[in-house]
């Protein structure tokens, strides 16, 4: 029995001592505010870093924001609005970092109320640690602006920068086309913000490189695409650069160019895709379509030479006929006399070629060289890659 007296005595001196507690710690809050509150601007960051992170409340830090925006954080002199500047990053970054949720509300408003960009971003960052998708938009709209380039100067790479670091906190997938805009955009290399983005695309999918085939494929913007399929570093790996050299084959044949500098982006690009192809050690197969639309065009003798080596390689039954579908269409023209010069060299790659398939199904347009009147060094050359196909 007196144990059990002693137990309710116990916790009954807990209780009031938890509520002394409770009522001693609003008291301290309420008397440090009171002290805030009435200290000049410019002495509030100094006061927050000289505390204890464990003496302020999370209430205490929203507090402080409100009053930073009461006290419109963007007015005053130059002086004025640095301090004021920093402060209120300082406690957006707190608040982020804490996870505050009752501080959403204010922090969402910070981006639209507010210039500059480091307030701006600093807000964002919170928000995005607070793990509010729903801005994901709003960022991401945001960065396409900057991306676009309008203007172009320190503070619209400092914002890039933070939306970036928000978006991938969020992990937003729907931003990954943007932020691949933007690690190959204007941004000088100094600000790093096309490096920043160029890292985290890996945290914006599922499969980064399958994301990266897509917007190589279908992208309406033949310039980023360029730009980008030229900063994957795809000499490092062959094979990728294969796989990433039929995404972008498999519509730049067909795209409908614009105008002389997307004419000009799609002449780059061919040339930069052909090479990776032309260097990976196995092709894949769906390139062949893609070729034998080049094949076919006007274009550059110096990319058909490419198509044609690098369907040699994939050697299957499909590529191996665009290649003796050619060369037959050529001996044609040769026989009636109306061959140019340069389709005369491209005679002499598909001969070669043909060789490299160690196809049988080449033998007979190899044979028929023999009486297109050619010239002897051709008619050596289609001997000796016959001699290849029965080896």
């Amino acid at each position: 029995m007196v144990s059990m007296k002693a137990n309710v005595v116990f916790v009954v001196l807990t209780g009031l001592l938890f509520s002394f507690g409770v009522f001693a710690a609003a008291e301290v809050n309420a008397g440090l505010w009171a002290q805030y509150e009435a200290m000049p601007i410019n002495e509030r960051l100094a006061f927050f870093k000289a505390q204890k992170a464990e003496s302020l409340t999370d209430e205490f830090l929203v507090k402080a924001l409100l009053l930073a925006d009461t006290e419109s954080i963007e007015k005053g002199d130059d002086n004025q609005k640095q301090v004021k500047g920093e402060l209120a990053q300082w406690l957006c970054r707190s608040l982020g970092d804490r996870k505050v949720a009752s501080a959403a509300g204010l922090l969402v408003r910070i981006p639209v109320q507010y210039k500059d960009p480091f307030l701006r971003g600093e807000a964002w960052i919170a928000l995005a640690k607070l793990g509010d998708s729903s801005l994901a938009t709003a960022m991401t709209s945001e960065l396409n602006v900057l991306n676009a380039g309008s203007r172009r100067a320190r503070p619209q790479e400092v914002l890039a920068a933070y939306i970036i670091q928000s978006l991938t906190i969020l992990k937003a997938k729907a931003a990954f086309r943007d932020v691949a805009v933007a690690s190959v955009a204007w941004y000088t290399p100094k600000s790093g913000v096309c490096e920043l983005a160029k890292n985290a695309l890996p945290a914006l999918s599922t499969d980064p490189f399958a994301a990266t085939l897509v917007l190589l494929g279908s992208d309406d913007d033949l310039i980023f695409r360029e730009n980008f399929f030229n900063s994957l570093g795809l000499d490092k790996d062959p094979v990728a650069g294969g796989v990433a050299a039929d995404a972008v084959l498999s519509t730049l044949v067909t795209f409908q160019l614009r105008d002389s500098q997307e004419k000009d982006a799609a002449v780059r690009l061919l040339k930069a895709s052909l090479s990776a192809a032309d260097k990976s050690p196995q092709p894949p197969a769906t390139l062949s379509g893609p070729l034998k639309a080049l094949i076919a065009r006007k274009n550059d003798i110096a990319l058909k030479l490419i198509a044609v080596r690098v369907l040699a390689k994939i050697a299957d039954d499909p590529s191996t006929n665009v290649l003796t579908t050619a060369l037959g269409d050529l001996n044609q023209k040769q026989k009636m006399g109306s061959i140019t010069k340069e389709e005369v060299t491209l005679v002499r790659e598909l001969i070669v070629n043909l060789g490299v398939t160690k196809k049988s199904t080449a033998q007979s347009v190899l044979q028929e060289v023999r009486f297109c009147n050619y010239t002897p060094a051709i008619v050596n050359l289609a001997l000796e890659s016959i001699a290849k196909l029965n080896s």
